[in-house]
């Protein structure tokens, strides 16, 4: 097993329904290199929505990026979201996402 490779992301969104509410996500990364083109990771931290209604909670989720060339990555990753009830209600969410990162720098 290679070196560990650590960071962290924050996301910011809002929803497509004429900005009435946004997400945010702020989340630590811990990875590892197997070779120079696989690198597992896990995603933990904190999430929230806002809107009518203001939620708090967790994100927690793993992935896999794998190097297509010099400065660029593919990756699939599943995410979860869970929040705090509020009236009766609990959100979560569960996605899986699938796509490519450039590296510019």
């Amino acid at each position: 097993v290679g070196p560990r490779a650590t960071g962290g992301r924050d996301l910011y969104g809002w929803d497509m329904n004429g900005f009435a509410s946004s997400n945010w996500q702020a989340a630590g990364v811990l990875g590892w290199r197997l070779n120079e083109h696989v690198r597992p990771y896990l995603v933990a931290g904190f999430a929230g929505l806002d809107g009518q209604l203001h939620y708090r909670g967790y994100v927690g989720g793993a992935g896999l990026d794998l190097t297509l060339a010099k400065n660029l990555f593919g990756f699939v990753e599943y995410n979860g979201l869970w929040m705090d009830p509020k009236n009766n209600k609990k959100p979560e969410d569960h996605r899986v996402r699938l796509g490519v990162k450039v590296n510019l720098f």
